[in-house]
């Protein structure tokens, strides 16, 4: 078996030696060199396709749909949700995070019997996501066939 023991001494002779001359480390070093080079090209390439804000529209439900934080509460308790122990907190609750006194509720949360169904969730989605990108397109004149990809 051949071993070889490379000292810091035996260095320069190990570059001289002719199996690895001077041509052999300059191709290697210019190899190197081209695939840091793409490397970094590649990393600080920014993307083709270019981002457009064109305008933006805040979707505001129907006035039907409105509710103060009051009423909140008195139709959690209609519904049965709040027990005495859970009131307090909701109270508490609604008072710190930052809701207002004219704020909006889904539609069926007003029905006299509350069921979240996934029609009724599918239905609130639809008129939000819908009714804003009406708006919008409306808003700026642009066809809805233009657009490629949107980000809500």
């Amino acid at each position: 078996m051949f071993t070889m023991k490379l000292n810091f001494i035996d260095i320069p002779e190990f570059l001289t030696h002719p199996v690895l001359n001077s041509n052999t480390v300059v191709m290697y070093l210019a190899l190197f060199m081209c695939l840091f080079l793409l490397l970094c090209f590649f990393m600080n390439k920014k993307p083709s396709c270019r981002v457009y804000l064109i305008d933006f529209v805040c979707y505001k439900p129907p006035a039907s749909q409105k509710c103060s934080k009051p009423s909140i509460m008195k139709l959690a308790k209609q519904h049965g949700y709040l027990t005495e122990e859970t009131e307090d907190f909701t109270r508490n609750l609604l008072e710190r995070c930052g809701i207002g006194d004219s704020t909006y509720l889904a539609e069926t949360f007003f029905k006299p019997t509350y069921k979240s169904l996934m029609k009724d969730a599918r239905r609130e989605v639809e008129m939000a996501l819908f009714g804003s990108l009406d708006m919008l397109l409306g808003k700026t004149g642009v066809r809805a066939d233009n657009i490629g990809i949107l980000y809500l």
